[in-house]
Parts: structure tokens; C-alpha cells; sequence
């Protein structure tokens, strides 16, 4: 069994406060702990979102970090390490509000962060990156600002980020 993200709901507003907690629609097998932009309504539905990609004017109340239930009952000897949101399934999304704290493992980045590191959500993608990217030389878009890496810690094997929304 493959090793995927793991997520923890630290301090969200969304862990008491309804208004920051999402049903989103997956468009494709992705972990919890990954980044996503909010979209509108599904056709029909007063309370599924679409998933849609982060642009570099997505603001930090329009993306979301995945944070479903990792438990499959359907599925036995199923951990949290080997949980993935399966494309076309409804996603619990914590809505990110100033001041929101969670923690992720590696894979959420594609450049490992150290503590105090600027945290920015990749343009197109839905992993995090502590890599600044101006758009100057680069030609690409600009990455959006979600925080800082507050701590690094250890449970046993595991590895956890913690990120402060600011």
C-alpha cells in the first residue's frame, strides 16, 4: 500500500465553524492535506462545489485543504497513510481563514519547507511549495501566499508540517 498524504484539522476555523467547511466534487484521485480552489455550485445542488484549480488570483477564502474522513469500512486494514479522495466522490474542504493552523506530511509539497518558511499554494497544481515565484524571468504565474511553516514535528515515523494561514 502506497504511502499518500496525511492531514490533521490542528486549528481550523472550520473544526467550529460551519461556514468554513465545504462538500467539494473530486475530478480525480487526490489526497487530503492538498490544496484546492472552491468552485461554484454543481448544477442542481445547493451544497456540492466544484473543484477547480488555483489560479494566481485565488484567494485564500476560495482555496480549501482536503480534510475527508480517512476511514473506508469498505475496506479492511485501512489506514490513514493509504487513504486517497477518489475522483467523482464528495471531499470535506476546511475553507482557509487567516489565522487557521493544520499539518500536513511531505507530499503535500513539491519543495520541502523549514520552520519559518513563506508558504505558497502552486499555481495549476495542489500541492504547496516554500519556493517564491515571481513571474519575472520565469514566465510562470505567480504562486499565492498561504502562511508560514510554524513547527516541523515528529510522532514516531511520521513527520508533520505545521502551517499558520497568514
Amino acid at each position: 500500500m502506497a504511502n499518500h498524504v496525511m492531514f490533521r484539522s490542528d486549528n481550523l476555523a472550520g473544526t467550529t465553524q460551519g461556514k468554513y467547511l465545504v462538500s467539494i466534487r473530486i475530478d480525480a484521485d487526490i489526497d487530503n492535506g492538498m490544496l484546492v480552489a472552491v468552485g461554484a455550485y454543481e448544477t442542481g445542488s445547493r451544497e456540492v462545489k466544484q473543484c477547480t484549480s488555483i489560479a494566481a488570483t485565488t484567494e485564500i477564502g476560495d482555496i480549501a485543504v482536503l480534510g475527508s474522513e480517512e476511514v473506508n469500512k469498505e475496506v479492511s486494514f485501512d489506514t490513514v497513510n493509504g487513504f486517497t479522495n477518489k475522483k467523482g466522490s464528495i471531499a470535506r474542504g476546511y475553507v482557509l481563514e487567516h489565522g487557521d493552523c493544520f499539518s500536513v506530511t511531505a507530499g503535500a509539497f513539491s519543495t520541502i519547507p523549514t520552520v519559518g518558511a513563506t508558504i505558497y499554494a502552486e499555481v495549476g497544481k495542489n500541492t504547496m511549495t516554500n519556493a517564491a515565484d515571481d513571474g519575472a524571468a520565469s514566465g510562470k504565474v505567480n504562486n499565492v501566499k498561504i502562511g508560514k511553516c510554524e513547527a516541523i514535528e515528529k510522532d514516531g515515523a511520521t513527520t508533520w508540517y505545521v502551517i499558520r494561514v497568514a
